[in-house]
């Protein structure tokens, strides 16, 4: 069982950008990112560059290796959410190996009647006696 009071879902430009802007925030919250993705995020508009040689394979990364060790996220590659559970403030991951974890805080990029469209949102963050507004671009 996996334990985090953010849990970011995908990891797209605008999943990484929410954790950004979480550590902005709140340095020393526990962060989970699951992905279905088994390798590092990549940004897939770079990829005709790389497959026509006008671009190096490893410019296809959106972060480094090393980035989620530095930033303190448990990163869950090959792993996708099941099912979640608000009434409990839980998740169900696909991979079995962390059936249920619990979370404070979740976005999927989606809004009432689906997924949320491309572009930019604002999202407040709130904590005693603070907040803050940033921006994050969702990008399809």
């Amino acid at each position: 069982m996996v334990h985090a009071q953010y849990l970011v879902v995908g990891s797209s430009h605008a999943a990484l950008e929410a954790v950004s802007a979480i550590r902005t925030h709140d340095p020393e919250g526990s962060l989970a990112l699951v992905t279905r993705d088994s390798r590092l995020p990549y940004s897939p508009t770079v990829l005709p560059y790389v497959v026509s040689g006008r671009s190096a394979p490893d410019n296809v990364y959106l972060r480094a290796p090393d980035y989620f060790a530095g930033q303190r996220v448990t990163y869950m590659a090959d792993s996708g959410l099941a099912q979640l559970h608000p009434e409990r403030n839980a998740a169900t991951l696909s991979d079995g190996i962390f059936e249920t974890g619990r979370y404070e805080k979740v976005w999927e990029g989606n809004a009432s009647g689906g997924r949320a469209p491309a572009g930019l949102y604002f999202v407040r963050y709130e904590w005693p006696g603070q907040s803050a507004v940033k921006r994050l671009m969702l990008v399809r």
